[in-house]
């Protein structure tokens, strides 16, 4: 089972040019989940998604072969529970945006098939 996109990631939200608010939350912005967040995010853009949607998704940094890797673990499930489509794909850490994308075309592909 996977967990509900950015399930645990806390979001602080502060005005846009408020420099000295992005000063005092800058520390508090945690790298690797930030970029894990970013990926989960993408993939229910792709999916169109919401809370109520039957979508699931879990980043992860992991180490391959002296590599850092992101690596993204999409489910899309449908409305009756009766289908449900898988997708693992994994990237560089700087690409998570397209890592979501990515993992959510080859699920909305599956759904079609």
């Amino acid at each position: 089972m996977l967990p509900a996109v950015a399930q645990g990631a806390i979001g602080i939200e502060a005005r846009l040019g408020d420099a000295r608010t992005a000063a005092f939350l800058a520390p508090l912005d945690h790298g690797e989940t930030h970029l894990c967040v970013r990926a989960e995010r993408a993939l229910l853009a792709t999916l169109d998604g919401n809370c109520r949607t039957p979508i699931g998704g879990y980043a992860r940094l992991v180490h391959d072969g002296g590599m850092i890797q992101l690596m993204l673990d999409g489910l899309l499930i449908s409305p009756d529970g009766r289908a449900r489509f898988r997708e693992r794909q994994s990237a560089p850490p700087d690409q998570a945006e397209a890592l979501g994308r990515a993992v959510g075309a080859a699920l909305l592909a599956a759904q079609r098939a």
